[in-house]
């Protein structure tokens, strides 16, 4: 609320899920190349895909207005 975003406490929660060493210093800490690779590819995949569907949008409407 303070930020009037939910960047912050979406990636407060990522953080606490993925990295237990940040909660529980005593627990074992997961390594960071599967969560990079994992969600570096899923935002790689979302992107790409919000551009095609942005130029498919774009082309319609034009074609509309037409």
């Amino acid at each position: 609320m303070t930020t009037n975003t939910l960047f912050w406490g979406i990636g407060v929660h990522f953080l606490i899920d993925w990295q237990p060493g940040i909660a529980n210093p005593l627990s074992t800490a997961t390594s960071w190349l599967p969560v990079l690779l994992i969600f570096g590819s899923m935002l790689v995949v979302g992107i790409v895909y919000l551009v095609k569907f942005d130029r498919e949008y774009e082309k319609q409407s034009h074609l509309a207005k037409s």
